[in-house]
């Protein structure tokens, strides 16, 4: 409770610059003391900006943390805006990696990528890797079908049509200087981590040093055509599957414990490489499909 004032304070008239002693007038009170017997003294910017907190009846105002039914309107709202822009991510043959072509009805560009095609015994084990998830954690996870499944080594974008040849001489040029080699299947990984993973991958193991020296050669072979170089340095894995859209963190860390805790046999699937593939990604029953452009052999 305010108490009457009863001594006499200081006051500074800010317009003329003069602070001098006055005498308080009939009526006005102090703070009221709080328990170290000091004035409680609130800044007014603080008091105006303090709003109060939702009720079931009030309006939430802006700016606040979303609970679950705003966040859950709100996705639907999103998932409306991408069904209007013709997509649909959470269809399970939406592929990321490669992604939507700019123009699907441009023809005078490919969205193309050079890559390289796992035998199917590698894609069996893989199968085989996923199925020792949980239920509940592998349906919060959209997979790579299988036909899908590939190693990118160099992502190429909308590409004009008329580059096509040029390509294809660039990428046949560095398979003739290169000789076969062999790869394993590695461990389980995740972008961008574990704890809140988006993309699922399998890692490889066996001659990588190879691999990474055939994706540096088809790079440095495309620059001179003004194909510009991967911004990030190259990792080599296999995309097996994202984690559904606007997942919860809870929910992405157990699909990325599971995940971690998948464990591949002993002798794992060999992936031979003596082929390279110029692929193309289009449209394709609701999805994207991928197509072989161009292939060439190892030397």
């Amino acid at each position: 409770m305010a108490r009457p004032l009863i001594k006499t304070r200081r006051k500074t008239d800010l317009t003329n610059g003069y602070s001098g002693p006055y005498v308080a007038e009939q009526g006005d009170t102090l703070p009221p003391r709080t328990r170290d017997g000091q004035n409680e003294r609130r800044n007014p910017v603080q008091e105006h900006s303090r709003r109060p907190r939702p009720g079931p009846e009030q309006p939430r105002p802006a700016g606040l943390s979303t609970p679950r039914h705003y966040a859950d309107e709100r996705r639907a709202n999103r998932t409306a805006r991408g069904a209007s822009r013709g997509r649909d991510r959470n269809n399970p043959v939406w592929h990321r990696d490669v992604g939507q072509p700019a123009d699907p009805e441009d023809p005078t560009t490919h969205r193309l990528f050079i890559a390289l095609r796992l035998p199917e015994p590698a894609i069996d084990e893989i199968g085989t890797f996923i199925n020792e998830m949980p239920t509940m954690a592998a349906g919060n996870v959209r997979w790579t079908p299988r036909e899908n499944v590939h190693l990118t080594l160099l992502f190429l974008g909308d590409t004009p049509i008329e580059l096509l040849l040029r390509l294809q001489e660039q990428i046949a040029e560095v398979a003739e200087k290169t000789s076969p080699f062999m790869l394993n299947l590695g461990e389980a990984g995740a972008f961008p981590s574990f704890h809140s993973p988006k993309i699922l991958w399998v890692g490889l193991d066996g001659e990588v040093r190879k691999l990474v020296q055939l994706q540096g050669r088809i790079e440095g072979s495309l620059r001179t055509i003004g194909f510009e170089p991967e911004h990030r340095p190259f990792n080599a894995h296999v995309t097996v599957g994202r984690t559904v859209r606007d997942l919860d963190r809870q929910y992405a860390g157990d699909v990325g414990f599971s995940w971690r805790r998948s464990i591949l046999p002993a002798e794992r699937a060999s992936v031979p490489v003596n082929e390279i593939q110029l692929l193309r990604s289009r449209f394709q029953d609701g999805g994207v499909a991928y197509e072989s452009v161009f292939s060439a052999t190892l030397a």
